[in-house]
C-alpha cells in the first residue's frame, strides 16, 4: 500500500471519527426476493427501512429529527448491492435501536410481501479503524488514489435533509 493511499485512508477515518463518533455497525442485506444490483432500487429499499426504524426509535414526533449516520453502499459477491451504517448512540439506547430496526425489518416484511425480513446485524463498535476500513474497501482507492465517493452517503442525503434547518440527536 503506498504512502498516499495510507494518507487518503487515515484521512477518511478521522473524517469519520470526528464527525460521527460512531459506536454502532450496522450491515443491512435485502431478502432474497427483493435482492437488487440496481442501486437506485436498493437505496428506494433502504430508506423504507432505515425511515421505519427512525420513526420506532424517535416516535410519534420524528420528522424534522433524526440519527446521523454515515453509510456506505457495498456491491456483494452476488453482484446485489448492501448496505453499512455507521451510527453514534448512546450506551443505553443500543436495545432500543435494536429493536427498532427489528420492527422495520418486520414492517418491511408485511408491506413488501416477501415472508422473510431484511437480514439487519447491529454490533458494537470497538475498533473503529477496522470497521472503517472494512467500510471504504469498496471506495476503489487505487494506486492512483481514485476515489468512487458516491459508494458513500449519509443520513441528510438518504433523506434529503437540510441540517441546517434539521434539529439532529447527535449535536
Amino acid at each position: 500500500m503506498n504512502t498516499r493511499k495510507n494518507k487518503d485512508l487515515l484521512d477518511i477515518l478521522r473524517w469519520t471519527e470526528k464527525t460521527y463518533n460512531p459506536n454502532l455497525f450496522i450491515s443491512l442485506q435485502l431478502p432474497f426476493e427483493t435482492k437488487t444490483d440496481d442501486r437506485d432500487c436498493f437505496e428506494r429499499n433502504l430508506w423504507l427501512i432505515v425511515k421505519r426504524a427512525e420513526k420506532n426509535l424517535l416516535g410519534r414526533h420524528w420528522v424534522g429529527k433524526h440519527y446521523r449516520f454515515v453509510g456506505f453502499y457495498e456491491l456483494g459477491r452476488d453482484d446485489t448491492w448492501h448496505a453499512h451504517l455507521l451510527m453514534a448512540c448512546d450506551d443505553r439506547d443500543q436495545s432500543k435501536v435494536d429493536a427498532a430496526f427489528a420492527a422495520a425489518g418486520e414492517y418491511y416484511k408485511r408491506t413488501r410481501r416477501t415472508g422473510v425480513a431484511p437480514d439487519i446485524c447491529i454490533e458494537k463498535i470497538t475498533a473503529l479503524g477496522g470497521v472503517v476500513g472494512y467500510c471504504i474497501k469498496q471506495l476503489g482507492l487505487d494506486w492512483l488514489t481514485h476515489i468512487n465517493s458516491d459508494r458513500v452517503f449519509l443520513s441528510e442525503e438518504l433523506f434529503d435533509h437540510d441540517s441546517s434547518r434539521r434539529q439532529s440527536l447527535l449535536h
